[in-house]
């Protein structure tokens, strides 16, 4: 398992099944193909990171 640091929220992020799911929801939102995440240019991820940080609810499901 990796783990990601968010430079913006400040925090670390483990990719697991739960991140890689929620990767793959905000790419569909965003009408993207699918890049393995360490592909991602940096400006990417930070916007990711950034949906992220505004869609945590999809932890409890």
């Amino acid at each position: 398992m990796h783990r990601y640091y968010d430079r913006d929220h400040h925090d670390w992020h483990e990719w697991n099944e739960r991140e890689d799911h929620a990767y793959r929801q905000y790419l569909k939102d965003q009408h993207r193909e699918y890049r393995e995440w360490n592909r991602v240019p940096r400006h990417d991820q930070t916007a990711y990171w950034r949906w992220r940080h505004e869609h945590m609810e999809m932890d409890a499901h």
